[in-house]
């Protein structure tokens, strides 16, 4: 019996050695990656845009060289290099594999019960060299929050909850199409932040206007003190530095420039200066009226009035092209939608001539009709005018080639995703 009692505590014992042993082992594999994420973190928030050489990159390159790649050729005339960080993990299999799904799901065991289940899964880090310096730069992690009950049973959205923290940062020419959120514009001018619904997961990208270094570093930086504290992180608050930085919910929800049943929406007005507006349009022309605007009628399905202008092009100074000029169209404007204080249209007298911002040139409909355009895209002409849409237009950095997207755990260089935010 005593014999018997020995075995059994043993047993015991030696169990318990080897759970702590896979504790300890998930929790020192977690921590080497939260040490190397944070120096990465570190390293590319360091370059700077036009200013970091290619022997800034070099170094880099040497330092990550293990979990390095590019590819093609990489010379200080054009190289993408990513660095790929990620759990030394077992491998699982398509098939089901009892042991194999048993290893994967131990290995997310840690020393601190509530955090098993969770942790880093992923940090990326890319920059892209064109012409001797740095022209782009980018993060990217994934964070798995998840019920320490997801270990011992297969998932469920209801009794063993888990989210997957995707975060992206890059940067590009010029934020092409943000017109859409006139308020985050007006907080953020060289920031666009987006949320991308998904099951089980949270993916906001932060796509910054290239030269942005200080904003690239604000909103870059991360804690960490969630992933190696007691307790998971559970939200995007709990796990960046500068959470307002990552606000994509304005006062009137996701990504809306304005609630209809609000009667003091403040994006009735052009929060964004006329450069900064130029920067971020991809077509542009300048127009003189045939006509004086018809008298504007609402329209119920905008909450808005809508007015209509006979407009001849005169010049196109962006996108489209020479053989539109002198092309007479009707050009359609609309006001804010608002149900209590609908906003009113852009209108023109014959004569009067405008700038129209747009952001691409088939949003107008067709050859001879233009709309609906919102009174900031419609800018009285001026030689004051033209100064600033001048600079706006130098503010731009294109470099060769697709610019760089972040998708889930990569970095792709590819024209299907050039204006992907």
């Amino acid at each position: 019996m005593r014999r018997a009692l020995r075995v059994v505590g043993w047993t015991l014992l030696s169990v318990v050695v080897v759970f702590l042993a896979l504790c300890m082992a998930g929790e020192i594999r977690q921590r080497v990656l939260v040490h190397r994420a944070k120096a990465l973190m570190v390293d590319i928030q360091s370059l700077q845009d036009h200013k970091s050489t290619w022997a800034d990159a070099q170094r880099l390159m040497t330092k990550w060289g293990k979990w390095g790649r590019y590819e093609g050729s990489c010379t200080a005339v054009d190289c993408m290099y990513t660095v790929s960080l990620r759990p030394n993990r077992p491998e699982t299999c398509e098939d089901y594999c009892a042991w194999r799904h048993l290893k994967l799901r131990l290995s997310y065991l840690r020393l601190m019960p509530l955090q098993w289940g969770s942790g880093l899964e992923y940090a990326g880090g890319m920059f892209l060299v064109q012409d001797g310096v740095v022209r782009r730069k980018g993060l990217i992690v994934n964070y798995l929050s998840a019920s320490p009950r997801w270990l011992f049973h297969d998932f469920d959205p209801e009794n063993n909850p888990m989210i997957t923290l995707l975060l992206n940062v890059s940067e590009r020419s010029a934020l092409w199409g943000r017109d859409v959120d006139a308020l985050q514009a007006a907080r953020h001018p060289n920031l666009v932040v987006s949320w991308n619904p998904c099951e089980g997961c949270e993916d906001v990208k932060a796509t910054l206007a290239a030269g942005s270094d200080g904003d690239f570093a604000a909103i870059s930086s991360l804690r960490f003190d969630c992933v190696t504290g007691w307790r998971p992180c559970k939200s995007l608050d709990q796990l960046v530095l500068h959470p307002e930085r990552w606000s994509h919910v304005n006062d009137f929800g996701w990504d809306a420039p304005g609630d209809p049943s609000d009667g003091n929406d403040p994006s009735t007005s052009c929060h964004v200066s006329l450069e900064l507006r130029a920067r971020d349009e991809r077509s542009m022309a300048v127009v003189e009226a045939v006509g004086d605007s018809e008298k504007a009628a609402f329209v119920d399905d905008e909450k808005a009035y809508r007015a209509v202008t006979p407009v001849r092009v005169i010049e196109v100074l962006q996108g489209g092209s020479d053989s539109q000029v002198g092309h007479t169209i009707r050009l359609s404007t609309l006001g804010r939608g608002n149900l209590q204080h609908p906003g009113l249209p852009a209108t023109m007298r014959k004569g009067d001539r405008a700038v129209i911002l747009l952001t691409n040139w088939r949003n107008a409909g067709g050859a001879d009709w233009w709309g609906d355009l919102q009174p900031c895209q419609i800018v009285p002409w001026s030689s004051g005018a033209m100064s600033l849409i001048d600079k706006g237009v130098t503010l731009r950095d294109p470099i060769r080639g697709p610019e760089p997207v972040p998708m889930f755990q990569s970095f792709l260089r590819s024209t299907a995703w050039t204006d992907h935010f």
